[in-house]
């Protein structure tokens, strides 16, 4: 058998191993259900029900499922191919979860195959490449990222981000350049942390390629600025679009802290939050939502060792790379590159992190690991390198042990929160979520209990003030949801379900007049809601103004499943 026939079978052997892997750590997130913001993203969003509603996901915000809301309300991110997934898993599967986690299980798959080949193209070695991506597949602080469904949006740029790295590493033609660029606007329009890649080729580019820097530079010169210009391209849509090119939406998690505060509180975090727990597999959780982890004062010492500490590393870093080309240099650097984005250091973003924003940047923490594991493993030296390798093996039996365990997190609302709170007591949004799982389930009482627990926490909590609304209303206190609810409209004027729900209360105490009012609000802000359409249409009908009730309730029939409108079509079967 030839040397080329042998290298394919190899080949071969290590893609089954790694899909089989993969697979094998993450088959137990095929039965978990949908699970914290995969319901407002996917459950409650009448966008992503029908394909002809495509236009809306290009030309609307990530949270602009209400698309009558001005754009200061919706948020500012954007991810149009992601939500264009998750419509083409309902026209196949309707809210079936199964075919939403298969989809996330085969993108992550595929992740960890094009690391494996972007690792070869880089010229790391064979046993490198392999440990780089088996490390990658089974790595714990992923699970959010693949076991949780809207972490789509990871796995997405991360695997056009791949695909295009691999189309230009080394050599490339105008058709690879082309393509790689079409991957990389998919990227963007997947997730808005691709906008880093330009800077990642750069230093890929200077780490790969052969020869002086300034030869570089000029070879590769005319790539990187079509990159870019790609980038400002996004970068202008993206302002005509939601108001603003960098702007993230929502509440920043440093809102009033200065600068020194942010630095010296983020670096302690990266240590604390981020590092020790994808190098160990222990400490993991979901949500860091203020006030999970405390600011730093400027007298903290544990956190100015945390600043100096990384500093030192990223001079030796900067050096090692510039001296020598070190793979390890490139890693760390490329790790630091890839999380700048979401630091809160330029941008401030809503949290102070998350384990999905490691997606991206552990590629440089499992290039490094892998490369520590095996660098002494040659074939002619094998007995140097068998314990490495030993140890290799055995570090990633126990993040597949760490990750499996972890995916059962992700399995229920109920599992999930329950865990949280016991993570994170301090935190209110997983109080809230707790009382949403128990809401569903009719346990108002205690649903009600954690909803204050969360507002006692965080009063400014606006999910905590609408589900004790809600909760109140279910429960028969009419007079007090009411005046919740005006509460939350006055604050925001644009909450469609709080409108909605001083609709039926006006409904109920026969104020049709108010009623409709609040009912077509509602409607204008999402012309697609099924509960509005109908209480607006019967309302109308009940009042004798079928010229505006009928043709409501034909297109809530024609919308809605059909046993969910068998009511409607028995009414309009009566006038």
């Amino acid at each position: 058998m030839s040397n080329g026939l042998r290298r394919l079978e190899s080949d071969a052997r290590f893609a089954f191993i790694l899909i089989g892997l993969t697979f094998l750590v993450y088959g137990n997130t095929l039965r978990a259900q949908f699970v914290y913001d995969d319901w407002p993203v996917i459950v409650e969003n009448p966008l992503i029900q029908k394909l002809s509603r495509a236009n809306y996901l290009f030309g609307s915000p990530y949270w602009g499922m209400d698309i009558g809301q001005p754009k200061t309300f919706k948020g500012s991110l954007y991810r149009p191919l992601t939500m264009l997934t998750y419509s083409l898993n309902y026209y196949f599967g309707k809210l079936n979860p199964f075919g939403y986690h298969l989809i996330n299980l085969l993108l992550h798959t595929a992740v960890a195959l094009l690391l494996w080949m972007a690792c070869l193209q880089l010229g790391l070695g064979q046993w490198t490449s392999k440990g780089a991506a088996l490390l990658f597949a089974v790595l714990p602080i992923h699970v959010e990222a693949v076991s949780n469904v809207v972490g789509r949006a990871e796995l997405l740029a991360c695997f056009f981000l791949l695909i295009s790295w691999l189309l230009v590493i080394r050599k490339t033609t105008p058709r690879k350049t082309a393509l790689a660029l079409v991957a990389f606007g998919l990227a963007l329009l997947a997730k808005e942390n691709a906008a880093i890649f330009p800077l990642a080729l750069i230093l890929s580019d200077v780490f790969s390629q052969p020869g002086r820097w300034e030869k570089i530079v000029r070879h590769r010169a005319a790539t990187w600025a079509m990159f870019i210009m790609i980038l400002l391209l996004y970068l202008e849509w993206r302002h005509f679009l939601l108001g603003g090119a960098f702007t993230t939406g929502g509440i920043p998690y440093f809102s009033q802290q200065n600068e020194l505060i942010v630095l010296l509180t983020m670096s302690r975090f990266l240590l604390s939050g981020y590092l020790w727990p994808m190098a160990s597999g222990i400490g993991l959780r979901a949500d860091y939502s203020r006030p999970s982890f405390a600011d730093a004062a400027p007298t903290d010492l544990a956190a100015w060792i945390c600043v100096i500490l990384l500093l030192i590393l990223v001079v030796i870093s900067i050096h090692q790379f510039i001296r020598d080309r070190s793979v390890i240099a490139f890693a760390f650097l490329f790790f630091c590159l890839t999380l700048f984005p979401v630091s809160n250091l330029i941008f401030r973003i809503e949290v102070i992190g998350a384990e999905r924003f490691l997606y991206l940047p552990s590629i440089g923490f499992c290039i490094a690991l892998g490369l520590l594991m095996t660098k002494r493993f040659e074939p002619s030296k094998k007995e140097r390198g068998v314990a490495g390798v030993v140890m290799l093996a055995a570090l990633i039996l126990f993040y597949a042990h760490q990750t499996i365990r972890r995916n059962v997190l992700w399995q229920n609302e109920e599992t999930f929160w329950n865990v949280m709170v016991i993570e994170a007591p301090q935190n209110p949004r997983a109080w809230n979520g707790l009382g949403v799982a128990y809401e569903r389930t009719g346990n108002f009482v205690t649903a009600k209990k954690y909803f204050q627990k969360a507002l006692s926490i965080d009063p400014s909590l606006a999910w905590a003030g609408f589900n004790l609304a809600e909760t109140s209303f279910l429960m028969g206190n009419i007079r007090a949801a009411e005046k919740d609810f005006k509460a939350i409209v006055e604050r925001n004027p644009y909450e469609k379900d709080s409108l909605l729900y001083l609709g039926v209360i006006a409904d109920q105490s026969r104020d049709y007049p108010k009623a409709a009012l609040f009912y077509s609000r509602a409607l204008a802000i999402d012309p697609f809601n099924l509960v509005a359409r109908r209480n607006l249409g019967l309302l109308y009908c009940r009042t004798g103004r079928l010229e505006k009730g009928v043709p409501l309730l034909n297109r809530y029939i024609a919308d809605a499943p059909r046993e969910e409108s068998n009511d409607v079509r028995r009414f309009l079967n009566t006038l």
